[in-house]
């Protein structure tokens, strides 16, 4: 039976080439009924979240990966977080009642950047995902071959209930006439999946379709969860940048200063015995 959150590898026995094959269900359920998102929204951070994923499992990291986009008023604020465990937070900022033509455009004149944290590793490593285009897995793909120089093929699809994505990688080797055949075999075949069959389908029904022509091994598959990691303590670290006359002014106006995660709409509450001991 399909894992529902999952994602599983796999590579070719007799080519460079590496795959993973990533499901979402309840994961996705979860961010997306943090608001609601309107289509054109919804549809950019699922591919997003979906995009993370699949790089983060492409990297060898302990640490977690984060894909920002930040743009105009109409689409602020994209950002995906996953970490080598296949724990994920997700969520974007919007203007409310903007056309679809006005949230492509807005992404599209937008910067969108990856930055990888290693957790042993005081420094993080970041890079511009150049936008192409209102298609998440155009840009990833364009990232991969520019920024990492890995050739990168990237489906992904969405719908209301679940989102799904494969990715293909040519791994490291001598540039041979055979290798690079088989490649394009492996990338034109792929091409051939539609978004139906990425959603609904079984991750071995699926490569077998594909490619039943050559050997394939699949590996376990890993859970993905949904976690967010917000709590007290970091929102009250949130309002010590905001500052004392700014949070004084909340108190003063609603007697009390509330605050909300936006990855899991979680709220936090602070009286004014809270906020006098918190700025003591």
């Amino acid at each position: 039976m399909k894992s529902k959150d999952s994602l599983q590898h796999f590579i070719f026995e007799h080519a460079s080439i590496r795959g993973e094959i990533v499901h979402l269900h309840k994961t996705y359920n979860t961010i997306m009924e943090q608001r609601s998102y309107p289509p054109a929204v919804k549809t950019l951070l699922g591919e997003a979240l979906v995009s993370c994923i699949l790089l983060t499992a492409s990297i060898k990291l302990e640490g977690e990966i984060n894909l920002q986009f930040h743009g105009s008023e109409i689409l602020p604020l994209i950002i995906v977080q996953c970490d080598n465990q296949m724990n994920v937070r997700a969520c974007a900022n919007y203007k409310k009642d903007a056309t679809l033509e006005e949230y492509n455009q807005a992404f599209l004149q937008g910067q969108m950047s990856l930055t990888i944290n290693q957790y042993n590793n005081t420094n993080s490593y970041q890079s511009i995902v150049p936008i192409l285009s209102t298609s998440m897995s155009e840009n990833i793909m364009h990232y991969c071959a520019q920024s990492e120089q890995i050739p990168t093929k990237v489906w992904l699809a969405i719908s209301d209930e679940s989102a799904a994505g494969m990715l293909l990688q040519l791994l490291p080797g001598q540039n041979t006439l055979q290798r690079e055949q088989f490649w394009e075999y492996a990338v034109v075949i792929g091409q051939t999946i539609n978004s139906d069959e990425l959603l609904t389908l079984e991750n071995e029904t699926i490569l077998h379709r594909l490619y039943h022509e050559t050997v394939i091994r699949l590996y376990d598959a890993r859970p993905i969860h949904f976690r967010c990691r917000c709590n007290q303590n970091k929102m009250k670290q949130v309002l010590k940048v905001l500052g004392s006359e700014e949070v004084q002014k909340i108190i003063d106006e609603h007697g009390q200063v509330d605050v909300s995660c936006d990855f899991c709409n979680r709220h936090f509450s602070f009286d004014p015995i809270d906020i006098t001991i918190l700025f003591r």
